[in-house]
């Protein structure tokens, strides 16, 4: 009963927020339908198209970050990341990344210390992503809106997070050997400044490159379905708006970001006027795309691994707590 309540919740909490939307918003259903049915027939498979290539690209980030004779070819990479990405849409706790840690240590024989770390790093890209783009987004649309100045705010949130980044680094790297002594928090925190080392090395810059890639990937495949559902938002603001969303369905408060995310994009596209039931279609070809295509495709090569999915669940369930008491250090 206790490990289905965070389930209940989230179900409850998703359908309440899209009731509320429903009765508070200007949305009518019909007109939603009207909208997708009136997408050009092109959208799809070319949205459809850049998500499956944001994945690869994020794939050979995490090929990179595995460094040295990484065990894994390209394709296998991102049979994995796809399968994690469909794990994670699925099953709560984001069992999915723990896929891919499973994958190295179990089936590639790599230390554990090593599989997590490189699980974490590719994370940790996308986070930094999130909250500089995200947050100087929310920053821009809820407190800040002159378009003059964001730029410069751009600039200057991203050097302070790389120097955020560089003092966290260098401070868990000497505390190591005490932190080593901690049961629990002490060695998580030698993972995660372990993880957080690439994004400010030098061998972290082709990672970086391969973020960009992906993440312009991300936007434009955004930015097509925004325009095809009739919400002509520039690319810049599209950037923004994906990136506060993204940042938003990091709490883990929802399933699969519905309603949350729904809300959050009709709350900061108020100001420019657009169809309430355009934002909603939109957010629903999205969600189809990325969560129901991908997320199909996922599981449809998990089912080919010949997984049996509980017992691998079990398995990630058990990564996950030696994560968290940190028996990886």
């Amino acid at each position: 009963m206790k490990k289905a309540l965070p389930l209940v919740l989230k179900v409850l909490i998703s359908t309440g927020l899209l009731t509320l939307l429903l009765i508070k918003a200007n949305i009518n259903l019909k007109t939603v339908w009207g909208v997708l049915t009136g997408v050009p027939y092109w959208v799809f498979p070319v949205v459809m198209m850049l998500a499956l290539s944001v994945l690869l690209v994020k794939s050979a980030r995490w090929r990179w970050l595995i460094g040295g004779a990484c065990p894994l070819g390209q394709g296998e990479a991102f049979r994995y990341y796809l399968d994690s990405f469909a794990l994670g849409v699925v099953t709560p706790g984001r069992l999915g990344e723990f896929f891919k840690t499973y994958q190295l240590y179990h089936l590639k024989k790599v230390s554990l210390q090593h599989s997590f770390v490189s699980v974490l790093s590719d994370r940790f890209f996308d986070l930094f992503i999130l909250v500089w783009l995200g947050g100087v987004g929310l920053l821009h649309w809820l407190l800040w809106p002159s378009p003059s100045s964001i730029w410069w705010i751009l600039a200057g949130v991203l050097l302070m997070g790389l120097l955020s980044v560089a003092v966290a680094v260098f401070l868990l790297s000497r505390l190591t050997p005490i932190l080593k002594k901690w049961r629990v928090i002490g060695k998580l925190l030698v993972i995660i400044g372990v993880g957080i080392t690439p994004l400010i090395r030098k061998k972290g810059l082709p990672a970086w490159g391969l973020s960009v890639v992906g993440y312009l990937l991300y936007f434009y495949s955004n930015y097509l379905i925004l325009h095809a559902c009739g919400v002509k938002l520039d690319f810049p603001g599209t950037c923004f708006l994906f990136s506060a969303v993204g940042l938003v369905l990091l709490l883990p408060i929802s399933i699969a970001g519905m309603g949350t995310r729904e809300a959050t994009m009709i709350l900061l596209l108020q100001s420019y006027h657009f169809a309430d039931s355009d934002i909603i279609a939109a957010s629903l070809f999205q969600f189809l795309v990325y969560f129901i295509c991908c997320g199909a495709l996922g599981m449809l090569s998990l089912l080919g691994g010949n997984y049996k999915i509980r017992a691998l669940c079990e398995e990630l369930q058990k990564l996950r707590v030696a994560f968290k008491k940190g028996d990886a250090v």
